[in-house]
């Protein structure tokens, strides 16, 4: 008799479960309450037993309510002690579903609850043939960044959500808002993080960083922001790219403000660091062979002014200024950046070179003017504090207590 009453009683559990996730989707709170006054288990236990031993998924009325939004459902149970952190198959919790439907007033309820921020979904099997919904470890504050709920992101980091979590990956909730284009989830994060080390964190394969990405999508604001919590401009992707070559041989966003952005507030950004492929950032600017047909006088200029040394060789063009003077581009201005950093320019380059073609007229008088007579004691004295300074002190030339003219001439304004 005790064994048929406790069936009995199994199977109204699973009939009243059933009711009670049904409503909890729907959102119908008198419903839930009316539920509950009869009996039903808050978390509806043996109506998720069925369905786990049918080898299908399952989720409490809270992660039901959750999941759609329902904020006052949510309270409702959380009320009548329902568990926030129970988990699905797959380690999916509440806040899971709330922080991937942006349900901030959910996800609000359940942490206040007590509600772990920093629960990681299961890892799949290798051999499994179940299909897994998120990479393993993946964190709500990742979903939320992933639907760039910023509110939800904002909430979370708030509540002590770690900002530093990778999932299988390797991917920060930093770096997939950088990823989808997301520049208010990459600010989102940096106005309420408080670590300064989590920044340039790479992904497994491709190495790349936040910074990378923000780059990459021409994201100006994200990236001031990333560069001035410690970034690193000069951190390496797979295929032998820093952040800063990405932003100077930007074809499709390239923007001038940024390319400086990175020189003045990156933690010394070196301006002469070469891929791996052995080409300087100078080069993109300079040569067309290594800037797909590109060519951008002013950032040859910029750079130079920031310490890029134009002895470096090119792979097939040799010095920088032999092959401006053989350049059938009548733009001075890489010319003569070039030489306002050098004490003198040698007048080997007026010989004549039969492999070669002839200097434009134009340059040639130029060059002619530059080597008739010595440079005057004021450029020398440009030559020596550039120097002196080199490209990481050129870049705080502007904190410097001096005359701003002063300030131009030693970074080639004048």
């Amino acid at each position: 008799m005790a064994f048929r009453d406790r069936e009995q009683e199994r199977q109204r559990q699973i009939s009243l479960g059933r009711q009670l996730v049904e409503a909890s989707r729907k959102g119908e709170g008198s419903v839930i309450r009316n539920l509950l006054k009869v009996g039903a288990s808050v978390d509806a236990e043996e109506f998720n037993r069925t369905l786990f031993y049918a080898s299908q998924n399952y989720l409490t009325p809270l992660q039901e309510a959750a999941k759609f939004g329902h904020a006052d459902c949510v309270r409702v149970l959380i009320q009548h002690a329902a568990d926030v952190n129970t988990c699905d198959r797959f380690d999916v919790t509440a806040v899971h579903l709330a922080g991937e439907g942006g349900h901030v007033q959910c996800l609000h309820a359940l942490l206040e609850a007590g509600a772990d921020p920093n629960k990681g979904t299961k890892y799949s099997k290798p051999g499994a043939y179940t299909a897994y919904p998120h990479p393993g470890g993946t964190t709500p504050l990742h979903l939320a960044a992933t639907n760039d709920h910023v509110d939800c992101i904002r909430e979370l980091i708030i509540n002590g959500a770690d900002y530093k979590s990778q999932d299988e990956l390797g991917r920060t909730s930093l770096y997939i808002s950088s990823y989808r284009q997301s520049e208010k989830g990459v600010l989102t994060h940096l106005q309420n993080a408080m670590g300064r080390d989590i920044l340039s964190l790479p992904v497994y394969q491709t190495e790349e960083t936040p910074l990378h990405e923000s780059v990459r999508h021409g994201m100006s604001d994200a990236v001031r922001a990333l560069l001035r919590h410690g970034s690193d401009a000069n951190a390496m992707n797979s295929s032998g790219h820093s952040p800063f070559h990405c932003a100077v041989f930007h074809t499709d966003k390239f923007s001038m403000a940024m390319v400086k952005d990175m020189l003045t507030l990156g933690y010394n950004t070196d301006v002469n660091l070469p891929t791996t492929a052995g080409a300087y950032p100078l080069f993109f600017a300079c040569f067309t062979d290594g800037f797909r047909g590109q060519r951008r006088p002013e950032l040859g200029e910029l750079l130079i002014a920031y310490g890029a040394k134009p002895e470096l060789l090119h792979k097939k063009s040799g010095p920088l200024i032999t092959s401006e003077l053989k350049s059938r581009d009548t733009d001075m201005t890489i010319l003569q950046s070039v030489a306002d950093t050098q004490p003198m320019i040698s007048r080997k380059y007026l010989a004549p070179d039969f492999f070669a073609p002839p200097i434009p007229a134009q340059k040639r008088a130029w060059l002619e003017d530059m080597t008739r007579s010595p440079r005057n004691l004021q450029h020398l004295a440009r030559c020596v504090i550039r120097s002196a300074l080199g490209q990481f002190g050129l870049r705080r030339v502007s904190e410097l207590p001096i005359p701003s003219t002063l300030k131009d001439y030693l970074l080639l304004l004048t």
